[in-house]
């Protein structure tokens, strides 16, 4: 009689534990299946600079126009895909600076960047842009990758690449429209954006760095609208 009390026990607390462990797959299936995953266009308009030789350290250095659209697909609540397409302008020049080697330096240039990235983006809070009362903002995060062309002029695809991240905020006006606001990065692997690397001796002067990489950044605020809507999966319901 004692083994079997103990069975029975054993038997309670397996089955107890199985339907709580049921119960909270079927939470997470039906939140799942609950969330909308919406397809999203934006528009983008700021301004972008670059920090290399010429401008070491200075943000929002000669700031030149930047603009371009963006696709985002909202996997869940906090993770999202993007691809942006982007188009900025960038400059410098030595003589913006007291350096004594850069103004004996005097070079300058301005240059054209095509931008093509492919995104996470990441959430803080949990946000959807068909909600405009409840999770209906939140500042967040991406990373992903950058193939770009400086003057649209092909080379290697590797030489082309950079790494790109950045941070932002977004709210809701409505179920369809959100506007935003995002900063930036993207590390190259090059270091001709302010100008072709020479050696010391061409001209008597060092123009670049080989092991410095150039970066490039840019700010501003966005626009998105909500124009698909994909339905629960029957297989949930």
């Amino acid at each position: 009689m004692k083994k079997f009390n103990i069975l029975f026990i054993l038997l309670f607390i397996y089955t107890f534990s199985q339907a709580q462990k049921n119960s909270f797959f079927e939470s997470q299936v039906n939140a799942i299946s609950q969330f909308q995953k919406n397809t999203v266009v934006g528009v983008f308009f700021g301004g972008a600079y670059y920090l290399g030789e010429i401008n070491l350290s200075k943000q929002f250095y000669k700031t030149q126009l930047a603009y371009g659209g963006f696709y985002r697909y909202d996997i869940d609540k906090r993770y999202s895909l993007r691809l942006n397409i982007f188009y900025m302008n960038l400059a410098g020049d030595d003589n913006d600076f007291d350096s004594k080697y850069q103004k004996d330096r005097n070079q300058s240039f301005k240059t054209n960047i095509f931008d093509i990235t492919l995104l996470t983006e990441f959430n803080f809070l949990p946000y959807e842009q068909t909600n405009r009362k409840k999770n209906n903002y939140t500042p967040y995060v991406t990373a992903g990758v950058t193939y770009y062309l400086k003057d649209f002029g092909f080379g290697s695809i590797f030489d082309n690449l950079a790494i790109p991240f950045g941070f932002g905020f977004k709210y809701n006006i409505n179920k369809q429209i959100a506007l935003g606001t995002e900063w930036n990065f993207r590390k190259t692997f090059r270091d001709d954006i302010d100008f072709e690397y020479l050696e010391p001796s061409v001209a008597q002067k060092q123009l670049g760095y080989e092991h410095d990489k150039d970066w490039y950044s840019f700010a501003g605020i966005f626009l998105t609208y909500k124009f698909k809507t994909y339905t629960s999966c029957p297989a949930f319901n």
